[in-house]
């Protein structure tokens, strides 16, 4: 089926759908740190950049937040507010949410790779490391959260 660009495979379920969509962000951003690493040791990039990192690393802590922590509630209440009225929700309408929710919640795993890269302080690298470990910790589509989202919000089968 089709919904905007968000294909269900009949033959698939929808927390087999959402693992292979978690699974396709996340896996480049992990894998991109072994380049980082290489390249950051070889000395082959550079750190310097016309921004002092006084002002890019903050900002990208907040970015980071911002994605993983405040994107997904705000998207989540939006996607409340459209369905309130609604006696069942179908299953496509929650596959759809589910997967910008998990898009949006990986984001800060390719943030990761900038902060090591740039060499940010401690403080900012671990602060955007562990939301983005939050993040795909969180929204990781499990069949309990998954299920438990489905009772929540009405889906019918």
């Amino acid at each position: 089926m089709d919904l905007g660009g968000f294909l269900i495979d009949p033959g698939c379920s929808m927390i087999a759908e959402l693992k292979k969509t978690y699974w396709r962000i996340l896996f480049p951003a992990v894998c991109a740190l072994f380049p980082a690493y290489l390249l950051k040791k070889s000395d082959l990039v550079s750190a310097e950049t016309g921004i002092p990192l006084t002002v890019m690393a903050p900002f990208f802590f907040v970015i980071t937040v911002f994605f993983a922590v405040a994107l997904p509630v705000f998207t989540r209440s939006i996607f409340v507010h459209k369905i309130k009225d609604d006696k069942n929700v179908s299953k496509n309408i929650l596959y759809k949410f589910e997967k910008i929710l998990i898009i949006f919640a990986l984001l800060p795993s390719y943030i990761v790779i900038v902060a090591y890269i740039f060499a940010f302080s401690n403080f900012y690298f671990t602060g955007i490391v562990l939301v983005a470990l939050y993040s795909a910790y969180y929204f990781y589509p499990s069949k309990q959260r998954i299920q438990f989202e489905k009772h929540l919000f009405r889906v019918q089968e």
